[in-house]
């Protein structure tokens, strides 16, 4: 792997997460008229380049920054929890968002600190956080399909942001189910195709999301309301 490749991958990472700062100026521009769930994925788009900032730094101080990505891994599951806790907020599934919380959380932490420690990635975490996320944007799209009666679902913040978070989950689940073992051989040119396919999910999920912000004026359809 050639030098200029990673310093070209290091840039594209760097601008990546700069993108997110643009659904997060929207966001917070019309504020006002953005329903509470979409409020918590403005939370996540200041928690994302927050979180990468801090991995680099960890790198730069201390050459390892795998603890930060247990962290990123574990806070953004649990802002997820949180989007689709108040977007169903109302509905018969909302008693569930509690424990479907606290249970995550105590995953994530036993497997932090015993399944598989801090010498490597946290994957099942990673792997629990999209199974649940993918479920859960599929119940709102079943739930959508029956109750919206918004003519067009390219109109709806909730809509293109639940097809984001599908698309983005979807395609990073078994990347990083095989991250560790990637890690363990010392394979790096594997390891950096893993992180440029997330990248680019990480694009398109900031696209998305802006799409969603610019889209906030709207009204919000019942599915969407806290």
């Amino acid at each position: 792997m050639t030098d200029t490749w990673i310093k070209a991958y290091l840039a594209f990472e760097i601008c990546v997460n700069l993108s997110f700062f643009l659904p997060a100026v929207l966001a917070w521009r019309r504020w006002p008229y953005v329903v509470p769930p979409l409020r918590v994925l403005a939370l996540l788009t200041v928690f994302t380049p927050a979180m990468f900032g801090l991995s680099r730094l960890a790198i730069t101080l201390w050459k390892y920054n795998l603890a930060v990505g247990h962290a990123t891994t574990i806070g953004e599951g649990m802002l997820y929890l949180w989007y689709f806790r108040r977007l169903f907020t109302g509905s018969q599934y909302a008693k569930y968002f509690p424990a479907l919380q606290w249970g995550y959380a105590a995953f994530a932490l036993l497997d932090s600190f015993y399944l598989e420690g801090f010498a490597k990635l946290n994957s099942y975490t990673n792997g629990l956080e999209s199974f649940l996320c993918i479920g859960l944007a599929l119940l709102f799209f079943e739930e959508y399909l029956r109750r919206s009666k918004v003519p067009s679902p390219a109109q709806d913040p909730a809509f293109i942001s639940n097809c984001a978070i599908l698309i983005y989950m979807t395609s990073t689940v078994t990347t990083y189910l095989f991250l560790n073992r990637f890690i363990a051989l010392n394979d790096a040119h594997s390891v950096y195709r893993i992180f440029f396919i997330n990248l680019v999910m990480l694009l398109i999920l900031s696209a998305a999301l802006t799409f969603a912000f610019l889209l906030a004026r709207r009204p919000a359809v019942a599915s969407a309301r806290s």
